[in-house]
Formats: C-alpha cells, sequence, structure tokens
C-alpha cells in the first residue's frame, strides 16, 4: 500500500498532539480512538502502551508529536511495527461489532496467543472453529466433542497468521468459550453459542 493511501488523523489529548495513520475508510475507528484518549488522558504520554483491542498501541515520540503505532499483525508482530493502524483498529471494530449482533460477552485473545489447526483446515469452501477451553480449534469440517479430546488432531499456529487467510476468522477470535463459528472468506456464515436451540446466522460484517 503506498504511502498515498494513507491519511492521518491527529488531535490533542492529554495534553499531547497525536497522529494516527489509517486508509481513508476508516479514519472514523482513528476518531473513536482519539475520543477515547481525550477521555482518559492518564494514558497519553510518550511510549505509552495502550490496551485497546486485539494488539496494543503505542504513542511513540517523533518532534512535538506522538504517532500511534501496533505490532505489525501483516507481517510480523513478533518484529515488526507499524504506524497503519488499519488492520487492528477494523479487527478491534468488528468483534465489537460481532458482540453486538449475537449478544455474547467477548474475552480476550492475544493476537500472540495460538490456536490450534487440524491437518486439511483450508481444504474446504468453510472454515469451522469451536472455542474449548479457552482455545480456538480450527478445522475444514465441524469440530464434535471427539475431535476436541484428540489431542494428535491438531497443531498450533499463531492466530494473527489468520490474517492473510481469512479476515472473519480473527473477527470471530474474541467470542467466548464454547462459541462455534463457520466463516469462509469473506464472511461469517454463523455462529452459535453452545446452546442447541439457538443458531444466529449473520450477515457479512
Amino acid at each position: 500500500m503506498d504511502a498515498g493511501d494513507f491519511t492521518t488523523t491527529g488531535r490533542r489529548a492529554g495534553g499531547a498532539d497525536i497522529e494516527i495513520d489509517t486508509i481513508p475508510a476508516v479514519a472514523f475507528l482513528a476518531e473513536e480512538l482519539l475520543t477515547y484518549l481525550e477521555k482518559n488522558p492518564e494514558m497519553v504520554h510518550d511510549d505509552s502502551v495502550i490496551d485497546y483491542g486485539w494488539s496494543p498501541i503505542r504513542l511513540t515520540p517523533f518532534d512535538d508529536v506522538l504517532v500511534a503505532q501496533v505490532p505489525n499483525v501483516v507481517t510480523n508482530p513478533r518484529t515488526d511495527v507499524t504506524a497503519d493502524l488499519s488492520t487492528v483498529l477494523w479487527i478491534r471494530a468488528q468483534q465489537w461489532l460481532l458482540a453486538e449482533k449475537t449478544g455474547l460477552e467477548l474475552e480476550e485473545l492475544s493476537y500472540l496467543d495460538d490456536v490450534q489447526i487440524a491437518e486439511g483446515w483450508r481444504t474446504g469452501a468453510q472454515i469451522h472453529m469451536r472455542r474449548h477451553r479457552g482455545r480456538w480449534l480450527i478445522a475444514a469440517s465441524e469440530v464434535t466433542d471427539e475431535a476436541t479430546a484428540d489431542e494428535t488432531l491438531w497443531s498450533p499456529l499463531p492466530s494473527w497468521e489468520l490474517l492473510r487467510i481469512a479476515l472473519p476468522l480473527a473477527y470471530c477470535l474474541w467470542l467466548p468459550e464454547g462459541t462455534t463459528a463457520v466463516v469462509d472468506e469473506n464472511e461469517i456464515l454463523e455462529v452459535r453459542d453452545g446452546t442447541p436451540e439457538r443458531g444466529l446466522r449473520l450477515d457479512a460484517v
């Protein structure tokens, strides 16, 4: 993405000038973050780390401005940082929107946490997810009770790598224990909360 594709949203908050870079389509989410910082001025200082969604946001001083930076979940967040907050802010917004649509309470999962994948999990048109005992199990077909008990079926994958495959996978990662979801490359097709009689069909988010 070229630098010309970015817009900078700036505001004074907490006694400092803060700048946030995003693509224009999600600049409104940068405004929401700035409003949040205005209401929490104690968070605003050089190199402060803000817990705001899927990955932390650091306010890094450049000249007389604090520039928001995040781990680069598109490349490698263990080693890389970026001033482009588009992906991180968008994922956070979609996670909260999903909670609103389903009425489920979110349970956090770090971008550094592993999910567990089954062999061939990407071979079908749909991907199935189940949060079981605090971890996400992801497969090409429904994750049964029997499958959750068979540790030989599962291999770890850092959750941030899901972004390279399908963003809807990341949207589901904060859904709570017992939740199952079905997604494809473009949308969330189904969410169930573990209660047999309740199945929530969702439009694309």
